[in-house]
């Protein structure tokens, strides 16, 4: 092998090594809310966390009704003050859920939001994130 090969052997050797330093640094985030509705329009907020030394990526949104009601459920994510419809759709007639698959990562002062239209009094709400975060 000649001194360029092994230099470019050697570089990629070193590359491959920071990129599973970094992988290993990847750590599971999730949260979950879960509400009895309460109003004709109800929705539920989760905050991602905000800390200088993290990235959050959210990768999975999904809302549900624990009920046996046809809803309409709209998804969004908010940053800077703007929302930005992710997906809307309806549950059906049996315990139904609607998701997305993405890949946002968030920053300062945003959050997602799961907006049901006509619940009923009563109806079970349960509203999740799924991700994770990277240390810098």
């Amino acid at each position: 092998m000649t001194d360029e090969e092994q230099e470019e052997l050697a570089k990629i050797q070193h590359e491959a090594a920071e990129l599973s330093i970094k992988q290993n640094r990847r750590f599971a985030y999730s949260e979950t809310k879960q509400e009895v509705a309460a109003a004709a329009v109800t929705t539920l907020t989760i905050n991602v966390p905000y800390k200088e030394d993290r990235i959050y990526t959210i990768t999975n949104i999904s809302a549900a009704d624990e009920t046996n009601a046809s809803k309409q459920i709209d998804l969004y994510f908010q940053a800077g003050g703007q929302k930005h419809l992710i997906k809307t759709g309806s549950t059906g007639t049996s315990k139904d859920s609607i998701g997305q698959q993405c890949e946002i990562i968030t920053g300062e002062n945003t959050a997602f939001l799961a907006v049901y239209t006509t619940p009923t009094a009563s109806d079970k709400l349960r509203f999740s994130i799924i991700g994770h975060y990277v240390q810098r």
